[in-house]
């Protein structure tokens, strides 16, 4: 597995890189920001503690604009209901999917 986690390490650093070139040069703030990002996981992939440290920060952001998003529903019990309808709506198809590029089959 650490032959896996260097592959890995080193892709993603160097996707980081070119990420963090690429903001520079066209004065991108979110493109530099990605590959700080990118670089920053590709130092924490072989280290359990920091992935788990990461990954709950990666939660918090996600729960955090989950609640962003439904600002306007203080009941919890409204809340969790519309979102369990909204993750059940949630099929994979491009063209009702929040606009999220979910049809993956040809990339794969």
């Amino acid at each position: 597995m650490e032959e896996r986690y260097n592959e890995l390490q080193d892709k993603i650093f160097k996707l980081g890189i070119s990420l963090i070139e690429e903001g520079n040069n066209i004065n991108d703030y979110n493109i530099s920001c990605l590959g700080d990002i990118m670089v920053t996981l590709s130092t924490a992939i072989d280290n359990d503690a920091d992935m788990d440290m990461f990954s709950r920060y990666c939660s918090m952001y996600s729960a955090k604009k989950i609640m962003d998003n439904y600002s306007d529903d203080v009941d919890l019990d409204t809340l969790f209901n519309k979102i369990k309808k909204d993750i059940e709506g949630f099929d994979g198809d491009n063209d009702t999917d929040f606009n999220l590029d979910t049809d993956l089959d040809e990339d794969l």
